[in-house]
């Protein structure tokens, strides 16, 4: 490894997903750690697969890095083994890049995307052996910064933070790291540091005001502190297009949820869901260019070689050039199969000429979200969508060759009645028998937020969303339909946090050590223990969700200001009873929100081709006779250090992504979902190395040997180098058939000299008749041992040369089948390496 620390290798052996733990993925950056005059760690509270899908984390880290004075690492939580282990060891949890404890940083940054990983928040803490309570940290320890929607209330996390971020981090942190550069070589106390960073328009400090209450409960007074304003306002990017983004994203080895290319095409929505936090927050809608997004698609799918680009905004097909956009980027891309995905999309702006383009080069997924079953309802929350809306989208996709649709609804809406209920399954059965298309029907119970129009309304008791979600389930069971819920409990305690005060912080302590974590996975939520740690908090949760609170109560978060005046919230809230819509004001009346101030206002790049009635036409035939195979080259390659640590899987995802990365024209497979013809030999085994592994790759273009072997070198990780590469005639024998040896050097450690020697050692090998067991079936040594050598004994050190054959049902592993015949534990392993893959040709074997 990299700068070797033999205990982390130790616990990285012992994971499930060491991957996840790396941090040398393609892209990542490791600076000098001296040469930084501020040094910041952004954790994300989730695992790597989800906190690295965050575009948040990935604007912030490449802007923070691109900076000569500042280093940004990244963290994520531990899963449950990891943080097993790291207690079990006493090892500090460790920044990715450096390896470093979190507690060597200058900042830590945490994202606030979510409330159910506020608890995953405290495990960090806890693992990084800093103190969970800000007025419990001294100087040595990190000023704990957070930033992300949940930030619009954060008083339940109060507690813990030193401060918080309002608004888009990519206008403010900069200016922030500036502060506390200068606050460091002046040797700024850590409240004098707090003082000058709460200066600084969109910074809350929450130790700087003093919360008084009630008897009844409720907020009597939020009262400043040390000059500390009456309210924070929220940071705004007033021109999205001048903005930074990164083209050099982080690349996983490990699969993320969102295992694609992000490109932000605009930020901010008008179209006024009075549920919609985002909507809210993020006001007012900001466009880049088309221009400007066609050059950062390009560099980022230069510089990343994914295969997918992922147009990404609270809906992208309201984006005013989006037809221009995705044109360009199906002509630029044809034959490369690059799949464009809308992830978002709105019913009443997406036509069957955009379904047709977005998968022309590879088909993704169509996700909508009514979000209601009746017009009724979805006039209450101002969706803006009619059944009309629902029914045509759904024949636009299925005319554009999808057989199957996402739809998102919600229940437990203000005012839904059963009837209301009913009508998601009426619509749902609608679409079934309008396009007899397969539907995945997700629905989660409603979570009113705060800085919506719906912060005062209750939220729906939980035997109530069950009896709503029974029924639904009952009436929607159909082999064409995958119905799932969203827990209520889970709902129910978000609920609670979203629109808390700081008196829920002794309950988010109290469920942690009770052992939550992970509250956002259902598999993991554990409604019980947080009862408990209500019940030992002396707090009553309904306190939070069933109540309808007051239009004059003074509410948690009324001191934070998303810029959005309370009163069109109030007024908003007296519409959604009378059911009365407001319109967009992109393109109808300004519906006076208060958000637009001087040159924060809408900015939009209209004037395109969204409403233009020319189709859309493009030749398949021809983009499939780019990319049929005619040429077959064969590699051989090694993979060694840290790469041993990821999955067969990520290795040949690894591999894909370097080809694209230096445009071979890759031949692909037929179907939906193209792949590149890679072929490898045989997989290798998670915590082997190897100097021996081979790879067929078919390509539609000829290329030299010499070529393909100097680019992929420039294009691979270290840990993997192209060892030899060859043209072979395209319709060679299968390269995976073919193999029937693997070749091992083994060595054996803290080998008990009293209970092994040499000869004892090759007698158990020579057993040929030695019972084994493989995947729960009984076998003999001799069918899968073809050799044996040992090369070195030395008191406890054993180095051995296997010959392990492969056969049509596979293989065994070489620790395996020394610890059966030799009684070894995973501890006795150091390094196994696989040296050599073999064919037999005649009566020897050769490489192929």
């Amino acid at each position: 490894m990299n700068n070797p620390d033999i205990q982390i290798l130790d616990i990285l052996k012992k994971v499930e997903k060491p991957g996840r733990y790396l941090g040398n993925e393609w892209n990542a950056v490791r600076k000098e750690w001296d040469s930084a005059s501020v040094r910041v760690v952004l954790a994300f509270p989730d695992t790597y697969e989800i906190g690295q899908s965050g575009l948040g984390i990935k604007i912030l880290y490449h802007l923070i890095n691109e900076n000569p004075r500042y280093l940004a690492e990244r963290v994520f939580s531990p899963w449950k083994d990891m943080e097993k282990e790291l207690l079990n060891s006493g090892r500090k949890i460790w920044s990715l890049e450096s390896r470093r404890p979190l507690s060597d940083f200058d900042l830590l940054g945490f994202t606030l995307q979510y409330e159910m990983t506020y608890t995953n928040i405290l495990a960090i803490l806890n693992l990084s052996g800093i103190p969970l309570k800000a007025d419990e940290r001294t100087s040595e320890y990190p000023l704990v910064m957070g930033g992300g929607p949940c930030v619009f209330n954060p008083e339940p996390l109060a507690a813990f933070f030193d401060f918080f971020v309002l608004g888009d981090g990519e206008e403010v942190i900069l200016e922030i790291l500036e502060k506390f550069a200068a606050l460091k070589s002046q040797g700024a106390s850590r409240k004098e540091k707090l003082a000058e960073l709460a200066k600084i328009e969109g910074v809350y400090v929450p130790s700087f005001y003093d919360v008084k209450y009630n008897d009844s409960g409720t907020i009597a007074r939020v009262i400043p502190l040390d000059g500390a304003p009456e309210k924070i306002s929220r940071r705004v990017v007033e021109d999205l297009d001048k903005a930074f983004f990164p083209s050099k994203p982080v690349v996983p080895y490990v699969e993320a949820v969102q295992d694609r290319a992000v490109l932000e095409v605009f930020r901010g929505c008008t179209r006024g869901c009075r549920f919609c936090h985002a909507g809210s927050v993020y006001r007012p809608v900001r466009e880049r260019s088309p221009e400007r997004l066609f050059k950062l698609a390009k560099e980022i799918v230069s510089n990343t070689g994914y295969e997918e680009l992922s147009l990404v905004s609270l809906n992208c097909s309201d984006y005013s050039r989006i037809k221009e956009l995705a044109r360009k980027l199906v002509e630029e891309y044809k034959g490369k199969y690059l799949g464009i995905s809308l992830p978002s999309l709105r019913m009443d702006s997406f036509s069957l000429d955009l379904a047709r383009m977005v998968q022309t080069l590879r088909r993704t997924g169509l996700t909508f979200a009514p979000e209601a079953g009746t017009q009724r309802m979805r006039d209450v929350i101002n969706k803006g969508i009619t059944e009309d809306d629902i029914l045509t989208t759904a024949s636009y996709a299925r005319e554009a060759g999808w057989d199957s649709l996402k739809f998102y609804f919600m229940i437990g809406l203000p005012t839904e009645t059963m009837d209301d209920v009913r009508g998601i399954i009426d619509i749902v059965m609608k679409v079934l028998k309008k396009t007899s298309m397969k539907l995945r029907v997700g629905v989660s119970p409603f979570v009113p937020k705060a800085h919506t129009p719906f912060q005062w309304h209750p939220q729906e008791r939980i035997d109530s969303l069950k009896e709503k979600t029974g029924m639904l389930r009952k009436f929607l069971r159909h082999r064409k339909i995958l119905f799932d819920c969203h827990i209520p409990e889970l709902s129910f305690i978000e609920g609670v946090f979203s629109r808390g005060d700081r008196r829920l912080s002794q309950v988010l302590e109290s469920a942690w050590n009770l052992g939550c974590r992970f509250d956002g996975w259902s598999e993991e939520f554990k409604f019980e223990k947080w009862k408990e740690a209500f019940e030992r908090s002396g707090i009553n949760p309904e306190f939070y969700t069933s109540r309808l609170r007051q239009f004059s109560e003074i509410l948690p978060w009324d001191h934070l200001a998303s810029r959005l005046d309370k009163e069109f919230f109030l007024s908003q809230a007296q519409s959604a009873v009378s059911e009365t819509t407001l319109g967009d004001c992109r393109w109808n009346d300004c519906s006076a929100c208060g958000v637009c101030s001087g040159e924060i206002e809408n900015k939009l790049y209209g004037g395109g081709d969204n409403h233009s009635e020319e189709p859309f036409e493009f030749n398949k035939e021809e983009i499939k006779s780019l990319r049929k195979g005619l040429y077959r080259i064969r590699i051989k390659f090694s993979k060694l250090g840290d790469l041993k640590l990821i999955s067969h899987l990520d290795l040949m995802r690894t591999f894909e992504r370097a080809m694209r990365r230096a445009n071979f024209p890759l031949a692909y497979t037929e179907g939906f979902h193209p792949r590149p013809r890679l072929y490898f030999a045989s997989a290798l085994s998670l915590g082997y190395v190897s100097t021996g592994e081979w790879l067929d790759i078919e390509l539609a273009e000829r290329r030299e040997a010499l070529e393909i072997k100097e680019k992929l070198k420039e294009e691979l990780p270290e840990g993997i180098e192209i060892l030899r590469c060859r043209e072979i005639p395209l319709r060679a024998d299968d390269l995976q058939s073919r193999i029937g040896l693997s070749l091992y050097n083994i060595e054996l450690v803290n080998v008990d000299a009293r209970l092994f020697s040499k000869e004892i050692i090759e007698e158990k090998l020579s057993q040929e008749e030695t019972p084994l067991k493989r995947k729960d079936k009984d076998v003999r040594l001799g069918e899968f041992l073809e050799s044996f050598r040992i090369i070195k004994f030395n008191n406890d050190f054993c180095n051995l040369e296997l010959g392990i054959r492969v056969l049509p049902t596979g293989a065994l592993k070489p620790d395996e089948l020394l610890k059966q015949v030799l009684g070894l534990q995973q501890s006795n392993f150091g390094k196994i390496e696989r040296t050599a893959l073999l064919v037999r040709e005649g009566a020897v074997w050769i490489e192929p």
